[in-house]
């Protein structure tokens, strides 16, 4: 009795004409199909709010970085005695490339990122104009969508209807724009081969619709259709056309927005796609340019030094002496050389240059007149008393060296300065610290040809004789210097 029963039901369920789904033109989108767009125009909508990230770091990193530039630039000028200088100038090259190279990216990249941002709004509003017609389209008496989620089955409504934008709202979908938070750089919707999330052939295709009881006129294409009357003669080409609305509800053949290059290749005769292959190529040009990767901060950790060339090329000038300008006859020994310096632990590191500058205490009056306490670099931010700051150290350096010059002008002709003449002094007073030496096997002093006295006064006369005896590295090349007919060297 139970299995006469279940052939009934079995037999019921087959000659039932609502239990199998039947579509055709005046069907509903369903859902599989317009699903995947809200997708797409949800990861569109967040762009610009990620532009808008990049583009405050990288004015900020330049900011810093000039800040950066400033104060160790003031620190040299007023610790210019210190070793310590010599050992902070790879950094200072480091971020000065690092400035440089940020304004390269903004100026290369400005120019991607707009294009990127442009044909991403105009493939989202294309989208969500699709979305916004087709989710108004409901008709009043009766549940007749042009959006649903289901098919209803053979005579029957599709169900999960979408009547209103709100609807669509609840269902994920956007319609307008909305405020965007600035998030850090991500576009997954787009790769070399194509769209990533978009993997069914373009077309509006009669099995993607609901039952023509949904009576959605957006989908009847056929004679007497309500868009011309009759059949048009052109495919209507709904979002982006992706949803190409071709008479006789066909799909574009070989056209699949998982493989952008098909989609090109249609362009030909569906010029209505161009749309979508300019999107993905100005969207994953943007994806692999500079300007859209993750930006580092201006005072970079000693491994990312490690790499940078600039930073490389400094260390094999100013630590060990390179004469090249790209220190490229001292670069074998760089590694062991960063290693000897700066180390590998980031915390000593820091401690041994950044702190180091950041804690440096300068005049509160370099940059402001009033000023009457000392203050750490690494308080001051302001590029303006940083930049006046600079120019305090500057000058106040020149003319300490002025000073020392005009000093020693002055002193450079007199007794203190100029050998003695040897041959009259009496033994106690024969000694280096006046150019002289005690001959004991002739027991006379003689004048000191070696000692710093006498080779300081030579070094001097070369300011007016156009001769520096250190320029002559062997006895014979001195031998060979004369002045005034007599030897003058060694």
């Amino acid at each position: 009795m139970d299995n006469i029963l279940l052939a009934l039901l079995t037999a019921a369920a087959v000659l039932n004409p609502r239990a199998e789904a039947a579509a055709g033109a005046k069907g509903a989108v369903l859902k599989a199909q317009w699903q995947p767009l809200c997708g797409i125009v949800d990861k569109l909508d967040t762009l610009d709010g990620q532009a808008t990230k990049i583009l405050k770091h990288i004015a900020s990193e330049a900011k810093n970085a000039s800040l950066d530039m400033l104060k160790l630039q003031i620190y040299f000028a007023a610790e210019q005695t210190r070793e310590s200088t010599k050992f902070l100038k790879p950094l200072l090259a480091a971020t000065a490339s690092d400035a440089a190279q940020q304004l390269t990216t903004l100026s290369t990249g400005s120019t991607v990122l707009t294009r990127g941002l442009s044909h991403a709004a105009f493939l989202q509003g294309h989208i969500a104009e699709f979305l916004k017609l087709f989710g108004s389209a409901y008709a009043t008496t009766g549940t007749l969508p042009c959006l649903a989620e289901r098919n209803g089955g053979a005579g029957t409504a599709s169900t999960g209807a979408v009547t209103k934008l709100d609807d669509l709202a609840a269902k994920g979908c956007k319609v307008f724009k909305s405020s965007s938070p600035e998030t850090d750089p991500k576009i997954t919707h787009v790769d070399d081969n194509g769209f990533t999330k978009l993997g069914t052939t373009v077309g509006l295709v009669t099995t993607n619709l609901g039952d023509t009881a949904d009576a959605c006129e957006l989908t009847d294409h056929a004679s007497g259709s309500h868009i011309t009357g009759q059949p048009p003669a052109n495919t209507i080409p709904y979002a982006a056309g992706l949803l190409r609305s071709a008479t006789g509800g066909t799909a574009t053949a070989g056209a699949n927005p998982r493989q952008i290059n098909t989609l090109i290749a249609a362009t030909s005769t569906a010029n209505d796609l161009q749309v979508l292959t300019d999107a993905h190529g100005s969207l994953n040009s943007l994806r692999k340019h500079d300007i859209f990767k993750n930006q580092r901060n201006s005072q970079r950790n000693i491994a990312e030094l490690r790499s940078s060339s600039s930073f490389r090329t400094a260390v094999a000038i100013y630590l060990l002496g390179s004469k090249k300008t790209d220190g490229s006859d001292k670069l074998a020994n760089i590694e062991a050389t960063i290693d000897e310096k700066y180390g590998r632990d980031q915390e000593n590191f820091t401690q041994k240059t950044w702190a180091l500058v950041g804690n440096h205490k300068i005049d509160e009056i370099a940059y402001d007149p009033e000023g009457t306490k000392q203050k750490p670099l690494g308080e001051i931010n302001d590029e303006r008393q940083l930049a006046l700051a600079l120019q305090f150290y500057t000058q106040k350096t020149a003319a300490e060296l002025a000073a020392k010059i005009e000093e020693l002008e002055k002193t450079k002709d007199t007794a203190v300065n100029q050998p003695k003449d040897c041959s009259k002094l009496e033994k106690a007073e024969c000694k280096p610290d006046v150019g002289c030496k005690y001959n004991k096997t002739t027991e006379k002093c003689e004048k000191g040809t070696k000692s710093t006295v006498v080779q300081a006064n030579k070094e001097t006369e070369k300011i007016n004789s156009g001769v520096k005896c250190s320029d002559y590295d062997t006895k014979e090349k001195c031998d060979t210097v004369k002045r005034n007919g007599k030897k003058y060297c060694g």
